[in-house]
């Protein structure tokens, strides 16, 4: 079996351009922290007359060769739900169509936001003796942005950017950016970065795509090529490909009795899940059992109802001017960027309400307040005749066993003591138990979170960079990164709040 890698023009593409050509119209129309739109004629493709280096694997059982065929698309959307859906298990809501369609319809992931969809494509159709003509399918994609800066990432390299600048960018460069980022925008989660269709082809499909990414920015005259919050597979595949390694550390609880304190919770022969919150309580030691229960109750005496919804009950509950307002509040208090729009969670609850889990804290009518494992989904929307006004809410969502928690917010004024940890941590555990998810992820950063019951976690991104020099001085650099970070995550596991 032969695969023949090249990028070719989308069949929607009117006009064909030469890579250096597009790279200069792109370099040449930003400012240090915009991208521009390109005009209607140019093509939302590149085009390579000659392949990059090919990735050929020879099977002589096999009576016919894959060929296969890149393009570079300008919106999601000329990909199509179907084909791109077809690449993963949706497991991940992230990469789901939806999500990432939702983040270029509402603005927040535009050319002008910094952020210019360059989606990564491969196609391809068994090449058989009487049939050249076979219609070609999307075998794999790869979320691919331009980015004229590095906000919304949660890896940071300004200071990478800074040093190429500097000290390594010839006369005739453009400088670090745009640089080429795959990730899913504004979201440190975990996840694939390579979508691949299943299928007999699946691995050499990947490792094509991997060897093919490596080489793009040199290709098109960028900087540089990042793939954030990849898996730990693909960072292994892509340091084969020149990849540079990176690692980072992020706090997640695991739905087990027995957990392994390695940050993992995969080391217990048996994974026995929780049986309720308390069975939760009962593995903590007991002053982080104490202190968990105390911050608890001081929401619980506030007088706040919280409720979680999800499905039909979010659309319907009206909420989601309040929670942008949250949002925006919580971005005002840390000096923060907003990047996602009011439309954003419109369209995100309009199609993928399925995948939203959205907890709410309100004040309460009632004088009588019940225990604190409060009422869940289905009653929300039908509770209440009366209004009760939104106080805080935090935002999650659903994988096929992980819990996402994404963006929280409280009302100006409002900052109770322990309601952050109410709604974003011990709520997702709830669920989680509940529901028998696997895993709750809160997201990047958070040492608090330790105490809490999350436990360390590595995360893993991989680097191309196209400068001998600088990517000699980055490699170095990483390698001692590396051991820090896995020294202190090692500590950090060592302070588990377990028995």
């Amino acid at each position: 079996m032969r695969f023949q890698v090249g990028i070719k023009p989308s069949p929607s593409s009117s006009l064909t351009i030469c890579p250096t050509t597009l790279a200069k119209s792109l370099k040449n129309s930003r400012d240090q922290s915009l991208l521009r739109a390109q005009s209607s004629s140019d093509s939302s493709s590149v085009s390579h007359s000659t392949a990059t280096t090919p990735t050929t694997t020879t099977d002589p059982r096999k009576k016919h060769d894959l060929k296969l065929q890149a393009t570079l698309a300008r919106s999601i959307s000329e990909i199509g739900q179907q084909a791109w859906d077809s690449c993963h298990d949706n497991s991940n809501p992230f990469l789901s169509y939806e999500f990432l369609n939702a983040l270029e319809d509402s603005g927040s992931c535009t050319p002008t936001q910094g952020w210019q969809p360059q989606h990564f494509v491969i196609r391809g159709t068994p090449e058989r003796e009487k049939d050249e003509h076979e219609e070609q399918v999307v075998l794999a994609c790869v979320p691919l942005y331009l980015k004229g800066h590095s906000y919304g990432e949660y890896v940071f390299d300004s200071a990478w950017a800074q040093a190429f600048d500097r000290h390594f960018a010839a006369p005739s460069d453009n400088g670090y950016y745009p640089k080429m980022q795959s990730c899913v925008p504004f979201t440190p989660v975990t996840g694939s970065r390579i979508l691949v269709k299943p299928g007999k082809h699946k691995e050499e499909v990947a490792r094509a795509v991997a060897n093919t990414l490596g080489t793009l920015p040199q290709e098109l005259s960028f900087s540089s090529l990042h793939c954030t919050f990849n898996t730990e597979e693909e960072w292994l595949l892509m340091s084969k490909c020149g990849g540079l390694r990176r690692t980072g550390v992020q706090y997640h609880w695991h739905n087990d009795s027995t957990p392994a304190h390695d940050g993992t919770g995969n080391n217990s022969t048996k994974s026995n899940l929780y049986a309720n919150f308390g069975d939760f309580e009962a593995a903590l030691q007991q002053k982080r059992r104490k202190a968990i229960r105390q911050e608890r109750k001081k929401v619980s005496n506030a007088g706040l109802r919280v409720q979680r919804l999800s499905g039909a009950d979010v659309q319907d509950s009206g909420l989601w001017d309040a929670f942008y307002k949250f949002y925006l509040n919580t971005i005002d208090r840390k000096w923060g960027t907003a990047y996602l729009t009011r439309e954003f969670f419109e369209l995100l609850s309009e199609r993928m309400s399925d995948r939203v889990l959205l907890v709410t804290a309100t004040e309460s009518n009632s004088t009588t307040q019940g225990p604190l494992s409060l009422p869940t989904m289905a009653g929300a929307a039908a509770r209440g005749a009366k209004k009760q006004r939104p106080v805080a809410a935090a935002l999650n969502l659903l994988g096929s066993d992980t819990i996402y928690g994404r963006n929280w917010g409280c009302a100006a004024g409002d900052e109770i003591k322990g309601l952050h940890f109410e709604l974003c941590f011990y709520q997702a555990i709830e669920h989680a138990i509940e529901n028998k998810f696997k895993r709750a992820e809160a997201g990047a950063q958070g040492e608090h979170k330790l105490a809490r019951g999350y436990l360390p976690t590595l995360t893993y991104s991989s680097h191309f960079i196209v400068n001998d020099g600088f990517r000699y001085a980055i490699e170095d650099f990483l390698r001692q990164e590396r051991s820090e970070i896995e020294y202190y995550a090692e500590i950090a596991t060592r302070d588990s709040p377990y028995k």
